[in-house]
């Protein structure tokens, strides 16, 4: 476990890997040192076939496809590690491994409805109500992640210029923004409800904190938008990741260049920024086939006829 504790160190303080991120990493070469122990196998003495071994071993838990591939760039990336910084001699057991197919499904986004839902204060505790409804439309009007709002500091937030510094993912740094009425929200947020939640941790420096003025984590921002999807007149799944979603997804209905959908999200890849696009067409076809009479007409017909067969 040396070698792996090492490199789990290495991403967090090289590469800036998040805690959840290295955590992830840190369970699935875990699981892997295990089952070498059970073969009284050492690191360096794996090799394809083994890894192979262990792939059987990782089907036969019938675990998904997207479990496995994650576990899969888990230990490639350490033997990359290994090899370069350990043990030069060794070859990667992993070079020969491609990861398993897998369909994309297209990220959920939000209605109209949904959304006015969340951002309509249900919570008893005033100050906590304030405080919600502030990160609920800040994730909304500026697509962060929700570690990145957790991670938010004062100094972070221009309201003058309504501008927000992020550091995203491998402590890339991009600019994200926000309108007036998140403007008027913040301020409040800050005078009405901050300065009090923070009364017995004056120099706490994250702009969201928690009702005991210490830094937000991201199971409570989760659990706030949840318990407020959960008090809407027509309960629904709602995450941080679906305001992220939505954000994306409104901008490019509304022929916001692809690129600046990249830059706002802090994607490193345009191929991850055009999933999006995907959503925006399949709503379009959603939202046609519903109003357009011929098509309502002609989707009721099939309707019918398949009754019918039936």
């Amino acid at each position: 476990m040396e070698y792996i504790n090492q490199y789990i160190n290495y991403l967090k303080n090289n590469k800036g890997y998040s805690q959840h991120s290295t955590q992830a990493y840190f369970r699935d070469l875990k699981q892997f040192y295990f089952f070498l122990c059970d073969k009284n196998m050492q690191i360096n003495e794996v090799d394809e076939e083994t890894f192979r071994q262990y792939l059987a071993f990782l089907h036969l838990k019938k675990l998904e496809k997207r479990t496995i591939n994650r576990k899969i760039i888990a230990i490639r990336g350490f033997y990359i590690y290994y090899i370069k910084y350990i043990n030069s001699n060794m070859e990667n057991p992993l070079l020969n491994i491609s990861l398993l197919k897998t369909s994309k499904p297209l990220p959920k986004d939000l209605f109209i409805e949904q959304l006015k839902a969340l951002m309509t204060i249900c919570e008893d505790n005033y100050l906590l109500g304030i405080r919600n409804q502030c990160i609920i439309v800040t994730l909304f009007q500026t697509g962060m992640r929700v570690s990145e709002i957790c991670n938010l500091t004062l100094e972070d937030v221009d309201l003058q210029e309504k501008v927000i510094r992020v550091i995203g993912k491998g402590n890339k740094e991009r600019r994200v923004y926000f309108k007036d009425s998140a403007k008027k929200l913040m301020q409040q947020y800050l005078v009405e409800s901050r300065d009090k939640l923070i009364v017995n941790n004056p120099m706490q420096t994250a702009f969201f904190v928690s009702s005991t003025g210490q830094k937000l984590s991201s199971r409570v921002i989760q659990y706030v938008i949840q318990n407020r999807a959960d008090s809407a007149l027509v309960p629904f799944k709602a995450t941080p990741h679906m305001l992220r979603h939505t954000f994306a997804t409104n901008l490019l209905n509304h022929d916001a260049d692809l690129k600046m959908v990249q830059d706002l999200l802090g994607h490193e890849s345009l191929s991850t920024t055009q999933i999006y696009t995907h959503v925006s067409k399949k709503r379009l076809k959603e939202v046609y086939e519903h109003h357009h009479p011929l098509a309502k007409n002609l989707s009721n017909q099939k309707k019918r006829v398949d009754e019918n067969e039936n």
